[in-house]
């Protein structure tokens, strides 16, 4: 027996298309049911553009809904720590965009909130699941190179300075680091294994 997973959606995000949305229109499994965002309009146009049947008032009344099991939390950066571990609490499973947090204590907080509820909560890292970074942690782990002494990333992509563009917004978890750079960080931390769990 196949289990649907239900999806609520924190944040009326740009990326949500892309990460969720599309993703579980190819799945018989996997149903976004809710959306919410900071403006209830946008949450409304959202739902109505993606064909989503519900729209929660605000974010805790998301996190309430008995038929949501898992959340997916695409707010700003700043934001994520407190917004995972509402859903942890309310014993949703929580799926967050990268960066997970802001700071190394609020990462163990969260993993502690995690573990106390007995839900899982991942970070956002597609890339990790994809066959060709499966097959060259593959080629690492079985030194088909040799041992890898060394790693270097580089990671580029243009991004509009605006005054609505959170990236360039430090107080929101914004800059090079948290929102691009963090891919390169999980990566090189241990190329053999990037695809490890916490």
């Amino acid at each position: 027996m196949t289990r649907t997973i239900r999806v609520g959606l924190l944040g009326a995000s740009s990326i949500a298309p892309t990460a969720i949305i599309e993703p579980a229109s190819r799945r018989s499994d996997v149903i976004v049911q809710a959306v919410a965002a900071r403006d209830p309009v946008r949450a409304i146009a959202f739902a109505a553009r993606y064909g989503i049947e519900h729209v929660a008032h605000d974010y805790d009344a998301l996190i309430a809904r008995d038929d949501i099991g898992l959340v997916y939390v695409s707010l700003p950066p700043s934001e994520h720590a407190s917004w995972c571990m509402a859903a942890l609490g309310a014993g949703k499973a929580v799926l967050c965009e990268k960066p997970l947090a802001t700071s190394s204590d609020e990462v163990r907080r969260m993993f502690t909130a995690a573990a106390s509820a007995g839900r899982p909560l991942w970070e956002a890292f597609h890339y990790r699941f994809h066959p060709s970074m499966r097959e060259v942690v593959d080629l690492c782990r079985r030194q088909a190179f040799g041992e890898v002494l060394r790693v270097d990333v580089r990671f580029d992509a243009l991004i509009a300075q605006t005054a609505a563009e959170i990236r360039w917004q430090r107080e929101l978890g914004g800059g090079a680091l948290m929102d691009l750079g963090c891919y390169a960080v999980q990566l090189a931390a241990d190329p053999r294994d990037p695809l490890r769990t916490a």
